[in-house]
Formats: C-alpha cells, sequence, structure tokens
C-alpha cells in the first residue's frame, strides 16, 4: 500500500503523464469470438475460401464484436481504460499521451482522446496491399460491413453454407488497386506491414514528447515486457535518463526490474498492470 501511495502522489504532482500499455490489456482473438454463434455456424475450414479470405472472415466478426458493445471481455478491458481515464480527468491531468502495444483498438473506444493515443503495431481499422506494392494503408469499415451485410443476408435465408454465398464473400474482398490482389489488415507480424498507419499519430506522439524536457512527467508503463521494447519499455526509461523531474512508474508482475541509471526515479511495482489500475482507481 505504501508504494501504491507513493503513485499516486507522483501522478498528482505531475505536469504530464505519459502512459504506455501493455499486451496484458489486450483482448485475444479467442476470448472475442469464442461465444460468437454466427461465427461457430460459419465453419470456416469447410468453405471454399483461400487462407487470407478466411482471415478477412475472421476479422469481420473480430471488429463487429469489438465495436458493438457486447463483448464482455472486450467491455471488461474498456471499463479498465474508462477508469483510468476518470481517475487521470479528477485530478486534472489532462496533458497525456497514450501508447499502446495492444492492436484490438479497444483504447480507441474509450474515453481517452484518440488524439493523445498512438498503437504502433496496427489496427483493425487499416488495410494494405499484402503483396507490398506500396505503404498507403486505406480503411476498412466499408469492407467490414459488406461482408457482415453478405452474411447475415444467407443467414436469414437459412442458406449459410451455400456456393452462393461464399462466391459472393469472395467478391467482396478488398483488392490492391495495382496488383489486384486481395488486401490484408494492417497488423503487425503481418505481410508487409505498413507503419503509414501510425505514422501521423507518432508524429504528434514525439512532439508531445518533445515538451517534456524539464516538466515533471509521470510515465505510467503498465505490462510491457520484452516483445517490442523499442516501443515503450526502453524510450520510457530514456525519458526518466534524461529528464531529472521525470518518474517512471514500473507495474510489471515478472519484469518490473529498474536499470541503475534510472534509480532513484523509478517506482518497480511487481504487480498485474491490470490490478495496480484497479487498486489505483478506487
Amino acid at each position: 500500500m505504501e508504494v501504491l501511495a507513493e503513485c499516486k502522489d507522483r501522478i498528482k504532482d505531475a505536469d504530464m503523464v505519459l502512459i504506455g500499455i501493455g499486451k496484458e490489456f489486450g483482448v485475444s482473438k479467442d476470448d472475442i469470438l469464442a461465444d460468437n454463434l454466427v461465427y461457430k455456424e460459419l465453419n470456416l475450414d469447410e468453405s471454399s475460401l483461400d487462407d487470407l479470405e478466411k482471415q478477412w472472415i475472421e476479422h469481420t466478426f473480430i471488429y463487429d464484436s469489438i465495436n458493438d458493445g457486447q463483448n464482455k471481455a472486450v467491455m471488461e478491458k474498456l471499463n479498465l481504460y474508462n477508469g483510468l481515464f476518470k481517475y487521470l480527468n479528477s485530478l486534472g491531468k489532462n496533458n497525456y499521451f497514450v501508447v499502446t502495444t495492444c492492436n484490438d483498438d479497444i483504447i480507441t473506444l474509450s474515453d481517452f482522446d484518440k488524439d493523445r493515443i498512438v498503437a504502433p503495431l496496427g489496427t483493425y481499422g487499416l488495410m494494405k496491399c499484402h503483396k507490398g506494392c506500396f505503404k498507403t494503408v486505406y480503411e476498412t469499415k466499408e469492407v467490414f460491413d459488406n461482408i457482415k451485410s453478405i452474411i447475415d443476408k444467407y443467414r436469414k435465408s437459412a442458406d449459410l453454407h451455400s456456393d452462393e454465398m461464399w462466391n459472393e464473400l469472395k467478391e467482396a474482398m478488398p483488392q490492391c488497386p495495382m496488383c489486384k490482389q486481395v488486401m490484408s489488415v494492417n497488423l503487425y507480424k503481418t505481410n508487409n506491414y505498413s507503419a503509414e498507419g501510425y505514422r501521423e499519430q507518432w508524429d504528434m506522439y514525439t512532439a508531445w514528447l518533445q515538451k517534456t524536457l524539464n516538466r515533471k512527467i509521470v510515465m505510467l508503463e503498465l505490462s510491457e515486457g520484452f516483445d517490442t521494447p523499442t516501443v515503450i519499455r526502453w524510450p520510457f526509461e530514456k525519458v526518466a535518463a534524461v529528464n531529472n523531474k521525470a518518474v517512471l512508474i514500473r507495474v510489471n508482475e515478472k519484469f518490473w526490474q529498474i536499470a541503475e541509471d534510472i534509480e532513484g526515479k523509478a517506482i518497480p511495482v511487481k504487480s498485474s498492470g491490470i490490478r495496480f489500475i484497479e487498486d489505483l482507481v478506487k
């Protein structure tokens, strides 16, 4: 409790707050699709779709479940984000930025300002050429809506596994304007992932960071390990090292340790990030 109290005091005293959201806060594909009866009924393994086309169907159900406000796992994380926002807002901490290594888009549905969020590992909201013809990204909403409407139409007519439906779904797949091949959702570790999907937000984030020098900034690093340490973990350490008024709060059940060069400027918390936020906002 003493550590939690110190963290609260540091946040209250801060001029700026930088929040790093690690993968513990993400919702897995299995959690999202586990109770989706329509998705299970489709049985994609028996369809005539190829692997990339099946991904589009799967991503359609994920996108819809994230946005419809009905999925339990999604709503639990959304409520957690909103609780953190409410806590910071109650302290008047409006000068913040959020960096997340989750790519499920749930944080963008929260009360946090979308212009103060950057997700470098991708989003279901954008697609790119699967072959890498160019780095331009396009919005996916219209594609997802079209795929969903086709499935709904055939489901209502009790013709969910017909050749006509699979053929219509094939025709609904987005094509690259250059190579005419099926495009793919712009998620990290997919073929030819495009950084253009987050470039504008990253530029806003780096511009915000430049204003933190010699300001009292608290960095709240939540459950971030070493899968992609260049996104949150190492940059947060660097800010702590160069800014004498910075404090890093590192919350992690396994990797809470602090580097020697920032000892005295960091608070290690051996805890789940989710549990820490639940305790923080009580």
